[in-house]
């Protein structure tokens, strides 16, 4: 028997990245699945954040339903790189099994979530 949503009517879940200006922060709205597939959209939006002229980044992974290694390793880097740059990153914290894989990799205190 096959698994709820594994039938010929479901879908891939939908990826979608957004950036925005929000209070004087660059807003990088995501959602769906951020993985190797799906890094090249998600850093060209990051990349045109990092270029916009703001001193502060937020990245919400609130709509994120699952991360790879790819998409942990582009917040570390980005991470990285608004840090050599004197800028501030904030990450909204994803759904908790998103979440779990932070945790899983010691990366909860390494990356800038908010509480």
């Amino acid at each position: 028997m096959a698994a709820p949503g594994d039938g010929p009517r479901a879908r891939p879940p939908i990826f979608g990245v957004e950036g925005r200006d929000c209070a004087g922060a660059f807003v990088v709205d995501v959602r769906g699945e951020l993985d190797v597939a799906t890094l090249p959209q998600f850093e060209a939006v990051v990349r045109a954040g990092e270029h916009s002229g703001h001193r502060r980044m937020v990245v919400d992974l609130g709509a994120v339903t699952f991360v790879d290694s790819g998409g942990v390793n582009a917040l570390l880097q980005l991470h990285r790189r608004m840090t050599s740059a004197s800028l501030e990153l904030l990450i909204l914290p994803g759904r908790p099994r998103v979440q779990r894989v932070f945790v899983l990799m010691g990366l909860t205190t390494t990356l800038p979530f908010l509480a």
